[in-house]
């Protein structure tokens, strides 16, 4: 509960609701988590993130962190969840 009541008052105020699968998005990118990396773009396509800004942040991230050659999982892990 205490996880979840600091997700929800960091989200009150100043910042858009689509911030959190946008964080979401960066931080599995990076990390090469596939199933948080899908949760988190189903979650940003339900709160009205673009496929175009999706994929934007996905490579942003991986970009200045891990390099574009560990983006291979992506394909897979959002395959049927973003338009082609």
């Amino acid at each position: 509960k205490a996880y979840r009541a600091k997700w929800e008052g960091v989200f009150r105020g100043a910042l858009p609701k689509q911030m959190m699968p946008y964080l979401m998005l960066r931080h599995n990118a990076v990390t090469g988590c596939r199933s948080g990396l899908r949760e988190a773009a189903l979650l940003g396509k339900a709160w009205g993130m673009t496929d175009a800004y999706i994929v934007n942040t996905i490579v942003q991230g991986a970009y200045y962190f891990t390099g574009l050659e560990n983006l291979d999982f992506i394909n897979g892990a959002l395959d049927d969840v973003l338009g082609k």
